[in-house]
């Protein structure tokens, strides 16, 4: 049932799915700091496997409310220069925690997947509907993503674009997710954690379309600070 404003009545906000995600990823990543290599808790793999799984639901989440975020802000160079600030912040904590060093070079943290994707959704805004410009956009910002070996690389780029070109196409919620959850199963099936990813369109498909209650940086912030902490707890384990 739909309310006076044209939301369902019923479902979850955003904020209830952006906090669905969160736990998610912290799940995920205290399999893949703390159990990876069953230096910790041993024989954990089972435990490992079962958070990685766990741990597919967030980023198709994150990258929905991307789309949005970048649509609906009302200062897009803001917003991106945002993603850039924390992207940066995160890095030191990235690299500690998932490769034990400072600086490593041959990976880079999601935030800067979705900095791209927020450049590529810019790029195709401004060819407006010359659709004929849209897999070049595409390719370019997934070939970028995969050179700089930003996590999740061209898969993380490739589903932003499709829920971008799908929103922009004014196709409803449900629609959008189904195509999302299509493509996610045909850009992941090669890795078998990954196939997990497609489950989170389902509570997607129960976005109210309402905003909830958020507290501004919390999602930016939790990102590095997390991370920083689970390499921490690590470090004295070991």
């Amino acid at each position: 049932m739909l309310d006076k404003t044209g939301y369902e009545k019923n479902g979850m906000s955003a904020a209830t799915l952006k906090y669905i995600a969160l736990l998610s990823m912290l799940i995920d990543h205290i399999g893949a700091v703390l159990l990876s290599d069953g230096s910790i808790i041993p024989f954990s793999f089972p435990l490992y496997y079962t958070c990685r799984m766990i741990g597919r639901l967030a980023f198709p989440i994150f990258s929905y409310f991307l789309v949005e975020g970048f649509l609906y802000t009302k200062n897009r160079g803001r917003y991106m220069l945002r993603l850039f600030v924390f992207a940066l912040l995160s890095e030191i904590p990235f690299d500690l925690a998932f490769f034990g060093e400072v600086f490593f070079f041959s990976a880079q943290n999601v935030l800067f997947t979705f900095l791209i994707a927020a450049l590529m959704m810019q790029l195709l805004l401004i060819a407006d509907n010359q659709y004929y410009l849209y897999p070049f956009i595409v390719l370019g910002a997934a070939a970028l993503a995969s050179f700089l070996k930003t996590d999740y690389k061209w898969m993380g780029v490739c589903l932003a674009a499709v829920l971008f070109i799908f929103h922009q196409s004014r196709a409803s919620a449900k629609n959008r997710s189904l195509f999302a959850l299509l493509r996610t199963i045909f850009a992941v099936i090669l890795t078998a954690t990954q196939q997990f990813a497609p489950l989170a369109f389902i509570l997607l498909h129960f976005y109210n379309g309402r905003r909830g209650k958020q507290y501004k940086y919390l999602f930016y912030l939790f990102y590095p600070l997390h991370i920083l902490l689970l390499w921490a707890v690590y470090t004295m384990l070991q």
